[in-house]
């Protein structure tokens, strides 16, 4: 039977080979707890992320070649690793090969579909670092490793014509050394590890510093001078923007993501729109159109690379709508309860949670709700006006109060506050006008955007306090943020709790 579906294509043969492995546990030197979300770094720009409970783990052993096996119509993608071996055919649709430094930058990528030509190419800048290797298939992550790669004497990438038939070859290559682990900044001491080692304890101190975040940032209402005019948004890495975008019509940032190919969507109050990529800024279109006069989107939430919610505030009338951002097909299109309000005063705030049902903060109903979205029934509410609402993975409901100035986790099953505070009355905090953007990190913490107030964003720990700030000579006024080291795929609804 033909290979004709993803499922048979993959063949995954366990293989007797050791791989070369680094795992244990990241630990705070001061306090002795351990850390969760926090790099353990080679250098000051690459780095290996803990998950959500301050684990390691990574490879140092792994090959990917594409060769000959029974002529050029039977060429195999072959990935040879310490734990598997993987083969897939070569002129699979789409298939790509791609070598990222652990911060995501793409330094290499390979189709192999084209075996006419081949050449030899070398990375002699390539530094020491965590790189991964993965086997893609449009744009969808088929197998992945994550590697150290030892400098340019140790990774050879070749793409090669023995003959007319033999098609193309390509390897890379890494071999376990002795790893150093180091980040000048917040790191108490020097620790070097060799050969392969399990549950190794890395003493590690918390970086409270200010370039704790990376993270993109936009506010509604920059008034310079005009409120709806220039509006911005800002990317910020190691404390200082890097990146910055302008939108050229008259526009209210209430919603914003980086997606994973670093494209970015957005809302723009009369309107919604795509920009193609960070790197390409001028490259944007309508995910839809110009409504001014027909009602509000203050809504954009990203359901996968190519498809996103936008919810249209139509005053007595609110439409949920998912669209193909590439086709601008409109997949889906529901009615959200609204009421009776203005374009402007339907809601700030909807989400698709991982269950697949839809949260809303209701602005002039005084509710937050979720619903089934197959019949958009209501399956639990809670009374009181929010700006947001982020359902939150133990089930519970993470709230903002808008110019009430709190936050509060709301107990799903009681409807307690189970955590509150109020920037109204927070040491060395001077309240804004509005509380609006939420996040809870993995790591417990919770973000929080105070809009027009010093600083303008701030992270707090469960015990209430700050342990971060933005200071607004960065960033003078935020209503959204998305911390872009956080765990998680962006465009994959309830991975970020934002």
């Amino acid at each position: 039977m033909a290979m004709n579906c993803l499922g048979m294509v993959l063949s995954l043969l366990i293989s007797n080979l050791v791989a070369e492995v680094f795992s244990g546990t990241v630990i705070d030197s001061v306090s002795g707890k351990k850390l969760a979300r926090v790099k353990v770094g080679m250098d000051d720009t690459h780095f290996v992320w803990t998950d959500s409970a301050g684990n390691f783990v990574f490879n140092t052993e792994g090959n990917v070649g594409i060769g000959n096996r029974n002529g050029l119509n039977g060429n195999l993608i072959t990935w040879n690793s310490g734990d598997a071996n993987i083969q897939i055919p070569r002129n699979f649709p789409g298939l790509k090969i791609q070598l990222r430094n652990i911060e995501g930058k793409l330094i290499r990528s390979y189709s192999p579909e084209n075996s006419s030509v081949g050449s030899k190419v070398s990375l002699p800048n390539l530094p020491m670092g965590i790189y991964s290797l993965s086997i893609r298939n449009a744009g969808k992550i088929l197998t992945q490793r994550t590697m150290l790669i030892n400098g340019p004497t140790q990774l050879a990438m070749n793409e090669t014509v023995v003959s007319e038939k033999a098609g193309l070859s390509k390897s890379a290559r890494t071999q376990a050394i002795s790893l150093k682990f180091t980040k000048p900044t917040y790191y108490t001491s020097e620790k070097t590890f060799a050969n392969s080692q399990n549950n190794v304890v890395i003493p590690l101190r918390e970086d409270f510093s200010p370039t704790r975040h990376d993270f993109m940032s936009a506010a509604e209402w920059q008034c310079t001078p005009n409120c709806e005019t220039n509006q911005k948004m800002f990317i910020v890495r190691g404390g200082k923007v890097v990146w910055t975008y302008t939108e050229p019509l008259p526009c209210e940032f209430d919603d914003a993501w980086v997606l994973s190919d670093s494209s970015i969507v957005m809302s723009l109050r009369y309107g919604a729109r795509k920009l193609k990529s960070i790197h390409d800024p001028t490259s944007t279109w309508y995910i839809y159109e110009n409504i001014k006069t027909q009602g509000e989107i203050h809504v954009t939430q990203p359901l996968d690379l190519n498809r996103v919610f936008v919810w249209v505030n139509e005053g007595n009338h609110n439409t949920g709508l998912i669209i193909n951002t590439q086709t601008g097909d409109t997949l889906k299109k529901f009615d959200i309860p609204s009421g009776n309000s203005s374009f402007h005063g339907g809601g700030r705030h909807a989400r698709f949670t991982r269950e697949g049902t839809l949260m809303v903060a209701h602005f002039n109903l005084n509710k937050v709700a979720e619903y089934d979205t197959a019949t958009m029934k209501e399956i639990w509410s809670y009374p009181g006006k929010a700006w947001a609402a982020v359902k939150l993975r133990n089930g519970n409901l993470l709230i903002s109060g808008d110019g009430e100035g709190w936050v509060r986790e709301i107990n799903r099953a009681t409807k307690a506050i189970d955590w509150e505070i109020n920037l109204k009355n927070f040491p060395n905090v001077k309240f804004g006008a509005y509380v609006q953007g939420i996040t809870r990190l993995s790591n417990g913490n919770t973000i929080i955007t105070n809009h027009r107030g010093d600083p303008p964003i701030l992270e707090v720990s469960p015990d209430k306090k700050i342990v971060w700030s933005v200071s607004k000579d960065i960033i003078p006024l935020s209503s959204t943020v998305q911390i872009l080291g956080e765990e998680g795929v962006p465009e994959n609804p309830g991975d970020l709790l934002r």
